[in-house]
């Protein structure tokens, strides 16, 4: 077994292991090689398990420790705009400038979804940008986004998680 971490302690690692235990007794699958994603705090949230470089499992796991199977490729996306533009108009009419701010920068975050659209969690994966208000002012936009479309898979709505990158320039 092949095991990928980043940023990861050694209770998150000992979570690995026993999806991993999990995924061979209910499943009747040995996934091989995992990989646990963190957020930029550490925080494991994504844990995918391969074999023969496909995706058999992956997982969503919220800040509680609580993990969700969710659909790595849903025939239908989540979606909460019609279209690009009206997400960026809402990015430029709700994200609030930090007043100690004037560079230029992105933040990429990551939203849980769940079945009904509702956005379950937010995450931070990468923050390019030297401002920790730019951070928080990523977090409260996400908090505002509203009810979307869930992802659907084989006619019926999925759990997913969709990235967003929020550029300040």
């Amino acid at each position: 077994m092949t095991y990928t971490t980043n940023k990861c302690d050694i209770g998150q690692f000992l979570l690995l292991i026993f999806i991993n235990l999990f995924s061979v007794f209910a499943f009747g699958q040995d996934t091989s090689n995992c990989v646990l994603e963190s957020d930029i705090y550490g925080k494991p949230f994504q844990l995918s398990c391969f074999d023969n470089n496909n995706v058999i499992n992956q997982f969503y796991i919220d800040s509680t420790g609580k993990y969700f199977s969710i659909c790595q490729k849903p025939d239908v996306i989540a979606t909460f705009w019609d279209s690009e533009s009206e997400f960026n108009e809402f990015v430029r009419n709700n994200l609030e400038w930090p007043k100690n701010f004037d560079g230029e920068g992105r933040i990429t975050a990551v939203l849980f979804v769940d079945t009904t659209g509702e956005i379950i969690e937010t995450r931070i994966l990468n923050n390019l940008i030297e401002c920790p208000d730019c951070i928080d002012s990523v977090q409260t936009l996400l908090i505002m986004f509203p009810k979307g479309s869930p992802a659907i898979y084989d006619n019926r709505p999925v759990h997913s998680i969709k990235k967003v990158t929020i550029f300040f320039d």
